[in-house]
């Protein structure tokens, strides 16, 4: 039987940014309860109109639990969104632990959180190749203490890229632990207040000017910082590498004087050699004389046609020799 309640993930504001499957639980659920603090009404006008809106807001755990168990046991269907995504900074844990005790199915649903809807804005990678290849979820400690092997200048000390959640109320010990943990004063902070909503703002700053702009600004909840040590970064993927080989693209020939030659085939005494046959058979990985002779048909007896060849060697030996001389074999 498939779970009549569903955690869906929020995602940061913007209605397009719910998942597929998130809309459709929205637009099917008999009850929504939803943090109208953190999820802008345009989300919960996606629910049909028969359904039963509730604002978590100002309730408890224990209040919103027995309304979701009042439209479960009555055979609704029931959607608890969630900000952001809802395994980061939520409380789907605890909610999770009450329906387990009566026995109750759930199914939770990813949403974007605003790290990434905040990369997206800003246009940037929060990794780059060779500079930094991890990023760090994380937040201040606040009336939610933080483990001391979390504290926010341990973390820095990894260079890594860095999304501060819940940290705008005191941006100035952001900046302290920041720099304390061994960031450069100019490294690159992107500011992302309220992304995805009307009233999103975006602002690129410095580790050293961020909490001027916040004060400025007058910026306060739903603001995140983007910690970006690679921004601006130069380097290469070697994904896309013409050098670079993988499961999906072997070894690309440049130059090969006889591969390059007029005309489709190479002729020998065994008849006619397709070309492509030998490109697509390196470019498939078949790097070595025996893995081509493998996959190919020329040459099947070697060095027999070596008399008929004007340079006194076979085709196959007469390829592969030009072809390791340019790099195309190993």
């Amino acid at each position: 039987m498939k779970p009549r309640v569903h955690f869906v993930g929020a995602g940061p504001g913007d209605p397009e940014l719910l998942t597929v499957k998130g809309a459709r639980l929205v637009s099917q659920a008999d009850l929504i309860i939803y943090p109208g603090s953190l999820t802008p009404r345009a989300l919960v006008d996606l629910a049909r109109p028969a359904a039963k809106l509730l604002d978590s807001a100002k309730l408890t755990l224990e209040e919103t639990h027995a309304a979701l168990m009042a439209a479960w046991r009555a055979g609704g269907r029931v959607v608890r969104l969630q900000a952001g995504d809802p395994s980061l900074y939520g409380a789907v844990a605890e909610q999770a632990e009450l329906l387990a005790k009566e026995g109750v199915e759930y199914e939770v649903v990813p949403g974007v959180t605003a790290a990434s809807a905040a990369a997206a804005a800003f246009k940037v990678s929060v990794t780059a190749p060779e500079t930094t290849q991890t990023l760090i979820l994380t937040r201040l400690a606040g009336r939610t203490p933080m483990p001391e092997t979390e504290a926010l200048r341990q973390l820095a000390r990894h260079q890594a890229s860095l999304a501060l959640y819940l940290s705008v109320a005191d941006p100035e010990t952001a900046r302290a632990e920041l720099l304390a943990g061994g960031y450069p004063p100019h490294t690159r902070v992107g500011v992302a207040h309220r992304v995805g909503w009307p009233e999103e703002e975006l602002h690129l700053s410095t580790i050293e000017d961020f909490p001027d702009l916040v004060r400025s600004r007058n910026l306060t909840r739903q603001t995140l910082f983007l910690v970006l040590p690679g921004y601006g970064a130069k380097t290469r993927s070697k994904l896309y590498d013409p050098d670079f080989t993988h499961g999906s693209r072997g070894r690309r020939i440049q130059h090969n004087p006889i591969l390059d030659a007029p005309g489709d085939t190479l002729v020998c005494y065994c008849g006619k050699v397709d070309k492509k046959t030998i490109l697509h058979a390196i470019a498939a990985g078949h790097d070595t004389v025996d893995k081509l002779k493998a996959v190919t048909n020329i040459c099947p007896k070697d060095n027999d046609c070596a008399t008929n060849n004007p340079h006194g060697r076979c085709c196959m030996a007469e390829v592969t020799a030009l072809l390791r001389a340019h790099g195309g074999l190993v």
